[in-house]
């Protein structure tokens, strides 16, 4: 068996629950390092996310989940992400409640969905296999930690990554550049945690 199984297979259909997972220590994290060493080796150079230019104030945002309006993940997604690109430290207070909805929904479902409705559920459960969503989703999670460096935010990029590396050939040569780059920051973000801890990996 595997000691780093969470990044295979159609996990879409098949979600990861990493419930039990063993503890295996160090040869647990060299794993990990070579199942994103092997999808690193198999794509170009990084890719800067893009700056989208249709936002949603949060706001509306809230409106939109409070009165049951449609809310496409897409426009969601870059309205989170690119207030915290920009602006930093500035915003996280204001925004991070709203990331939270979004990890939260992730935790529970492992999927981003096309769309939401009221309450930030999904409005079709089957719509989920749009990867740039995920990509979009990855760069939410990873500037929210790299903010705030709270766990909640590295953990559920973690999974984030595992779903994307899973489906690494089905991306395109942008999408699989700003893998690439998400990958080389995560590696960053818990080498950093490790060495704050005294550890070295």
């Amino acid at each position: 068996m595997k000691l780093y199984p969470y990044a295979e297979g159609d996990l879409l259909t098949e979600r990861n629950t990493y419930f039990y997972t063993p503890y295996e220590g160090r040869k647990f994290i060299e794993a990990w390092k070579e199942s994103r060493d092997s999808i690193v080796e198999t794509i170009g150079e990084e890719v800067c996310p893009p700056l989208a230019e249709e936002l949603i104030s949060l706001e509306d945002m809230s409106k939109k989940a409070a009165d049951g309006d449609l809310i496409e993940a897409s426009v969601w997604l870059d309205s989170l992400y690119v207030p915290m690109a920009t602006k930093g430290v500035e915003i996280w207070k204001d925004i991070a409640v709203y990331v939270d909805v979004l990890v939260k929904r992730f935790e529970i479902t492992k999927r981003i969905h096309k769309a939401y409705v009221k309450g930030f559920r999904a409005h079709d459960k089957d719509a989920c296999r749009d990867l740039s969503l995920y990509i979009r989703a990855a760069e939410v999670f990873e500037v929210a930690y790299d903010l705030s460096k709270a766990l909640p935010y590295l953990n559920v990029l973690l999974k984030c990554l595992d779903t994307l590396c899973a489906y690494s050939s089905n991306l395109n040569e942008s999408e699989s550049g700003r893998l690439g780059r998400l990958i080389g920051l995560e590696r960053k973000h818990i080498t950093e945690l490790a060495e704050s801890r005294g550890v070295s990996i």
